[in-house]
């Protein structure tokens, strides 16, 4: 990450993982921050640290959510009661391994991945060290061949159940899945047959334009007003991709204003509605330029 500032930015600079692309030409809405922030660690700590502190905080409690999702409980708490049993020397090893490994994602990795799932990597290690202590604790067990065939049994169907209804969902979905496909290559072919090499382009997802057309992107703040700043001060954006409604999942709620000049009932800077196609969820997007 450092290496990566160091070369783009001129120098060692703190900022998350996600800018490493986002430094490129093709996303210059983002890799503004290297113009407007503090390019040095101890500058952007004063300003900042509390903020951070807090940030990461909250991240590390929210988040245990994935991990209990993805590592049974039952496991678990196998893993955990290994840090006070007697083990072997290559269990110690397991054992040291996953509590650095968990310490260093909890203290580092927490504060550069903004994706919620960070702590997955200690989940197999920690599945290792909880499947060990359930089948010492099985087999020193004072029951009979029965009893332990039936406990081993419900142990597999509390752990696996999860699993097996993860999959089962995934199947459900898996049409839905395929129309979901089909609407992102309907709204791919659109962009790629109707941008210009030089068209500067404001977009929800300025990932999948650039990625897909080379275009110089920009992401869509949630206001009207952010852009107009980023238009006059720092990128001359001259095309716009809208959607008319808003979506389902609405994750980023933004403004009501956009769908009204997406559907040309009301004004933005000049943008006029030249292009649009409707997918078949229903969905229409639509290519505005500057007048």
């Amino acid at each position: 990450m450092f290496l990566w500032n160091l070369k783009h930015v001129g120098t060692l600079t703190f900022t998350p993982a996600y800018m490493f692309l986002f430094l490129t030409r093709s996303f210059p809405g983002l890799s503004a921050f290297s113009y407007v922030l503090p390019t040095r660690v101890q500058e952007v700590t004063r300003l900042y640290g509390r903020d951070i502190l807090e940030k990461w905080l909250s991240q590390v409690w929210v988040h245990y959510k994935y991990f209990f999702t993805m590592a049974n409980p039952i496991v678990l708490v196998g893993a955990s009661l290994t840090m006070t049993s007697t083990l072997t020397r290559p269990q110690r090893v397991l054992r040291n391994f996953t509590a650095v490994l968990y310490v260093s994602l909890v203290a580092v990795d927490s504060l550069i991945h903004w994706d919620n799932r960070y702590l997955l990597p200690v989940i197999p290690f920690a599945a290792l060290l909880g499947f060990e202590f359930l089948r010492r604790l099985l087999s020193t067990a004072p029951l009979s061949r029965v009893a332990k065939a039936l406990t081993v049994g419900a142990i597999a169907t509390f752990v696996s159940i999860e699993g097996i209804d993860f999959f089962y969902q995934s199947s459900k979905a898996k049409a839905l899945e395929l129309a979901t496909v089909q609407v992102n290559l309907q709204r791919t072919r659109f962009i790629i047959e109707n941008l210009r090499p030089t068209d500067v382009v404001l977009v929800v997802d300025p990932g999948l334009v650039a990625w897909e057309t080379g275009n110089t992107s920009v992401g869509m703040p949630k206001d009207l007003e952010t852009p107009t700043t980023i238009h006059s001060r720092y990128v001359k954006f001259n095309t716009m991709i809208l959607d008319e409604r808003r979506p389902r999942a609405d994750l980023f709620s933004y403004s009501e204003d956009w769908y009204r000049v997406a559907a040309g009932d009301k004004t933005f800077l000049g943008f006029q509605r030249e292009k649009w196609v409707t997918s078949s969820s229903g969905q229409t997007m639509v290519l505005l330029r500057d007048a």
